[in-house]
Formats: structure tokens, C-alpha cells, sequence
């Protein structure tokens, strides 16, 4: 014998308007207490993937170095036409653009443009760096950090306006709008000389004589 159910609905009383409200009233105060937690957690996922693609540039350039007496590429060659990143992956020292940029700040990813990539630092105009021993004292008015290769910077996130897009090449001293950015919370991410990549405040850049840099999209002078 065929059995038949009998469907008992609800009370058909919902949700009034105030009890609405105060879920979504939860849900926002949760929001705004998640939001920047996770906030700096992709901030630091990128500052990680910074520091590999750092420490991938650095060592090509280190390699470039070794076939060069010890000098790292102009940031820019006039002769060549190229930038000091456009050298290494022309020849062969660098395998994968994406490292060139850095992804807290513009453009982002690579996109093809050489010019929008981590800076390469020259204490001053028409000046590029060699990779100095130990017994390095300074030269062409950079300052001697006391710390040989492990005090020399090569490469560093970059600012190249305040448009805050990434520029290849980083000035020291002058005001060009080519500066260190310091964009991982107050702090910038450098390569240097003897291989490690270290995070620097304006304290560090004060200490090596660097003038001007960006914090908080604005230039600021250490002078």
C-alpha cells in the first residue's frame, strides 16, 4: 500500500529587520578586523617573492661581473642601447624576466619594458659599480661602509616618479626622481655585493650617504 507524507511547513515567521541588520553589522566589524590582517599577509607573500627575484638578479649580475673584471653593466649604455637587465637576459645571464619586478609595486609583472625593473644603484650620474673585496676603501665619493662587499649595495627596489613605478637605475645623491622606494612597510629590499639580499630603512640610507628617497608616495631627503 502506497504511503503518503504529509509536508508540515514552518512557522513562516523570517528574519526582522533588525536582526538582519545586526548580522550584517557583525559581518562588517569582522571584515574590518580580517581585512588587514590578510592585508599583510599578501603584503608578505610579495616582500618573499621580492627577495628571490633580488637574490636572482643579483646573481646574474655577480656572473656578469666574473666575465667583466669585476664591473657590473652600465644601468643604461648609451653605446648599446640598453638597460643594465636588457644586458643580462641578451646574454644569457639571466634565464627569466619575471624576476626583474617587483610585486608591490608598478608595473607589477614583467611587461617587457626593461626600463620598469628593480633599480641598479650608481651613487651619481653616468656611474656604475664594480663588485670590490674586502680591501675596497670607497671610490668616486661612495662611502666606505667599513663592511666590505657585504656593505656595498647593487641592486634595490626602485622608484622612478611618484607615480611610484619601478625605474632600473637608482641615484644616490642627486634628485633625478630615480630613488630607492621604501615600500614593504617603511623598508626596501636590497641585493648586495657579497650575495645576500637585506632589508634597509632610511637609517641604513642615511649611513651610506644616500640622499633621497620615496616613503608613503612622497621624496623625501635624508640631507
Amino acid at each position: 500500500m502506497r504511503k503518503c507524507y504529509k509536508y508540515i511547513g514552518g512557522s513562516g515567521k523570517g528574519f526582522t529587520l533588525i536582526e538582519l541588520l545586526v548580522v550584517i553589522a557583525i559581518i562588517a566589524i569582522l571584515t574590518a578586523i580580517l581585512f588587514p590582517v590578510f592585508s599583510q599577509a599578501r603584503e608578505k607573500a610579495r616582500q618573499t617573492t621580492c627577495v628571490n627575484n633580488l637574490k636572482q638578479c643579483g646573481t646574474a649580475l655577480m656572473l656578469y661581473a666574473e666575465d667583466h673584471d669585476g664591473w657590473t653593466p652600465l644601468a643604461f649604455s648609451a653605446f648599446l642601447g640598453k638597460t643594465w637587465a636588457q644586458v643580462l637576459v641578451e646574454g644569457k645571464y639571466l634565464g627569466d624576466s619575471a624576476c626583474l619586478v617587483c610585486p608591490s609595486c608598478k608595473p607589477n609583472k614583467f611587461n617587457g619594458s626593461y626600463s620598469q625593473t628593480y633599480g641598479l644603484w650608481a651613487y651619481d650620474s653616468g656611474w656604475h659599480q664594480r663588485l670590490w673585496g674586502d680591501d675596497y676603501k670607497g671610490v668616486g665619493g661612495v662611502p666606505y661602509t667599513g663592511k666590505g662587499p657585504a656593505g656595498q649595495i647593487v641592486l634595490a627596489d626602485s622608484a622612478g616618479n611618484l607615480q611610484l613605478y619601478q625605474h632600473y637605475h637608482i641615484y644616490g645623491r642627486i634628485s633625478s626622481e630615480r630613488y630607492f622606494h621604501l615600500r614593504h612597510n617603511g623598508k626596501a629590499n636590497a641585493f648586495f655585493a657579497d650575495g645576500h639580499v637585506a632589508v634597509i630603512g632610511h637609517e641604513d640610507l642615511n649611513a651610506m650617504n644616500v640622499r633621497y628617497y620615496v616613503l608613503n608616495g612622497e621624496v623625501l631627503s635624508n640631507w
